[in-house]
This record gives structure tokens, sequence and C-alpha cells, in this order.
């Protein structure tokens, strides 16, 4: 089993709402994890993966046969051997954590410092834009505020080289007015890297909605 090629799932040109921005929108299928499905207590441990954060799609990862979410698989199909990317994280914006693609979610990635520098930048731009639209969040959390899922790279001393995956599963919706966090990040990060100079353009951002091809369960 290989993991699917997520650059070269069906992508069209779509524009955004607000910013005057146009990202590729992707679409591609996974396979679900067969669980027992428990309701509201099925976040407790099973097979390796401690939290569903509530009831979170958890897939299969169709090399190492065992569960994951959806930015987990995505950030090891970019990343193993052979693939177009040899590094990244998911920015976890649910818990403001960097995560790498391990299965058990104590496990975490360290950017090196000038990816931390881009990412603080980023942050730096996003302060007043959400300020103007009356959205307050703390310091904490200001990275995450909209931050796209999967953050990585082929060069990791290249900073004009980066990818950004905005995950949608079913029944995701990407934020639109009159909170559309991630058209935000997406505006804060553009605008950062034209007054830093990384080169970054809206085609280093794309969505990928995501469907399951079995909702079979154990």
């Amino acid at each position: 089993m290989q993991y699917p090629d997520i650059l070269a799932f069906p992508a069209h040109p779509k524009k955004l709402e607000v910013f005057d921005r146009e990202v590729m929108w992707a679409q591609g299928t996974f396979s679900r994890w067969p669980t027992l499905d428990l309701g509201p207590h099925r976040c407790d441990m099973f097979a390796g993966m401690n939290d569903t954060y509530g009831r979170k799609l958890v897939l299969l990862d169709p090399v190492r046969q065992e569960p994951v979410f959806a930015e987990q698989l995505i950030l090891r199909a970019l990343t193993a051997p052979g693939r177009p990317m040899t590094g990244g994280g998911w920015l976890d914006t649910f818990r403001c954590k960097f995560r790498d693609g391990g299965c058990r979610l104590e496990t975490f990635v360290t950017f090196s410092p000038a990816r931390q520098r881009q990412l603080a930048s980023i942050c730096a731009t996003l302060r007043p834009m959400l300020a103007r639209h009356s959205m307050k969040d703390s310091p904490r959390r200001l990275y995450c505020r909209g931050g796209w899922d999967v953050f990585c790279w082929h060069d990791p001393e290249d900073l004009s080289d980066a990818l950004f995956i905005e995950s949608k599963g079913p029944g995701d919706e990407f934020a639109e007015p009159p909170d559309y966090k991630e058209p935000m990040w997406l505006e804060a990060a553009l605008n950062a890297s034209a007054r830093e100079g990384w080169g970054w353009t809206e085609a280093n951002f794309r969505v990928l909605e995501w469907n399951v091809d079995s909702l079979m369960q154990r």
C-alpha cells in the first residue's frame, strides 16, 4: 500500500469571498478507520490513538495500518520517502500545538528558528486584522486563529519554499463572513511574505476537501 498522492488530487481554482484571493481547491477520498461507534464516549483510547477531539473522524493510514487524523495523514503523505516535501507539521488549531505525523497526540514537532519566525511574523500581521474585525484572541492562540492545518516544505533552509494545506472533511465549512478565519490567516500570511520577501503567492496554499470511502465499522 502507498500513501495517496495529495498533490495529484483533482483541483480547480476557487475565488474566495473576501480579500480577492484565489486558491486551488482539491478533492480526494480517504479510508475511515473501522471503529466501534461509542457515541459521545468514542474518545476513549483505542489502537494507539489517545484522543479523538470529541468525535473527530479517524482515518486509516494505508501504509502503517494505524488510525490517524486527516491532518496527520496529509502530512505523512506529503513527507514520505520519494514525496515532494521533506519536513513540516500539523498546526493543531484546537490545542495550539505543533504536531508531527505520529499517531499518539503527545508527539510534537519543533520548527526551526527561521520557520518559527515566519509564523511569528504572520501572527504580528494577523493581530491588527483581528482587532479591525472585532475578533479577540490571546497571544497564545494567535497563530492558531484560522491557521491552515499543514505547513510543510521541501528545502528547510529556503523560506520561499512552503506549502499550506487546509483540511476540510465531511461537514466542515471553509470559514466565510462573518467569521472568515482561514481567509484572514491566508491574507496575513501573504502580507507577511510581501513584507519579509519570502515570495509566497496563493499557489503556496491549497484547500483539500476530502470524503471517506467506507463507513463500515467493526
